[in-house]
């Protein structure tokens, strides 16, 4: 069988998608500047083969906005190493987006729809190989399941999720989304079986945004309602882990002291506190930042914060919160040009649902899913990092545009 040119470029997407996941099975990066290298080099070598007529316009930018903070990490004098990795991962998911805009340039739908089921039974494969791995090592070592030292750690795809779920809630109660609610309630307890406030988030906007936009049936929203009672009941979520963060909350806000009722709360506090503190400091830098690899200085490790994120000038490199570390570095330009592009990708995404006539296809749902995806992202940014550094992200945004210029192809 010959291959077209367009069905190797299928081929090559997914290589990219899952590269990672693929080299993990050969060999373990030892080092994460290691990985991103691999990917990074990877990606460019791709970008740079394919010779594109001319360069994407957000890639442009973004490279502009990184070069500029790079130069003024330099002139700050930050650790080299600090300065290359944020260069890179500012540039990272649109470099991913501009590489899979060119591979699907010439595809067509029908192409589209295979590379959406080749993804989808991937990302199925790995969680099922996930589930067998850890069950057989928790079965030889002898593990009680379910506790927080011996937590589940098993990679839940949330487009494979989110797939599901969208297929569940567009769909009649039946024997069907039965076994869907059974299977959704067990992914569910492995995505929060870590009592992560950012699971409990991310699973909230998930199960949110498709119900939105997707036919909805009683008996499934009841199902959906009872999950969600369940594992809040069954993980103590509110006592444990919600409760401590708005009291560490609160202390700031009423006494303006940080406590550590939430370590990781009151991290996050220390970090933005510090940083309003530098940008008052020297007003001005709120446009540019203070440059890629800087450090915020001044902090205690004591603060809550894990000792290994500080460099040994003291100064901590590591912030949690994503806008806030894209303002620091890179200033209020490009945090903006950030958010402007994620909007745009959520806002194509989401393209489908502005004709209700249309019909409710394999591509519907899955640029539906990578719009959830995305928006659950855009909103863990607000306590952890989302896109930074992320490529695979970059692909999936590619995957929306195109999956929007077909409809309007189409029309």
């Amino acid at each position: 069988m010959v291959l077209s040119s367009f069905n190797i470029k299928i081929i090559y997407f997914i290589f990219l998608l899952f590269h990672l996941h693929l080299s993990h099975f050969f060999f373990e990066f030892n080092s994460l500047y290691v990985e991103a290298f691999f990917s990074g080099s990877l990606y460019m070598l791709t970008f740079i083969l394919l010779n594109p007529h001319k360069i994407n316009p957000y890639l442009l930018v973004a490279v502009i906005i990184s070069f500029f903070s790079l130069m003024i990490g330099i002139y700050n004098d930050w650790y080299l190493g600090d300065i290359i990795g944020d260069s890179y991962r500012y540039v990272a998911p649109i470099l991913g987006f501009a590489v899979g805009l060119k591979l699907l340039d010439e595809v067509n739908s029908e192409g589209i729809n295979k590379l959406i089921k080749i993804i989808l039974i991937i990302y199925t494969s790995l969680f099922l190989f996930d589930v067998i791995e850890f069950l057989i090592i928790a079965l030889i070592n002898n593990n009680e399941l379910f506790t927080y030292a011996n937590r589940i750690n098993i990679d839940v795809s949330p487009i494979l999720f989110i797939f599901g779920y969208s297929l569940f809630i567009q769909k009649p109660f039946n024997y069907y989304t039965l076994l869907f609610a059974i299977v959704a309630f067990f992914t569910i307890s492995i995505m929060l079986i870590n009592l992560s406030k950012a699971n409990f988030i991310l699973i909230f906007l998930y199960m949110l945004i498709p119900m939105i936009f997707l036919k909805k049936y009683l008996m499934n929203i009841f199902l959906i309602i009872l999950i969600l009672i369940l594992f809040v009941i069954l993980f103590d979520l509110i006592e444990y882990r919600i409760n401590p963060m708005i009291k560490t909350i609160s202390d700031f806000i009423t006494l303006n002291e940080i406590n550590t009722h939430d370590y990781s709360t009151a991290s996050r506090l220390t970090e933005v506190s510090t940083i309003f503190k530098s940008f008052s400091n020297n007003i001005l830098m709120i446009f540019t930042g203070f440059g890629n690899g800087s450090l915020l200085m001044g902090i205690e490790s004591s603060a809550g914060i894990n000792p290994i994120n500080f460099r040994e000038n003291g100064g901590l490199h590591h912030i949690h919160i994503e806008y806030f570390s894209l303002l620091y570095r890179n200033g209020i330009i490009g945090l903006l040009f950030y958010v402007y592009w994620q909007l745009y990708i959520i806002r194509k995404s989401l393209v489908f649902t502005n004709n209700h006539t249309y019909s409710v296809s394999l591509q519907y749902l899955f640029s539906i899913c990578i719009g959830t995806y995305i928006i659950g992202i855009s909103m863990i940014a607000f306590t952890n990092a989302g896109f930074y550094g992320k490529l695979g992200i970059g692909l999936l945004a590619a995957l929306v545009i195109k999956i929007s210029n077909l409809k309007k192809h189409n029309e």
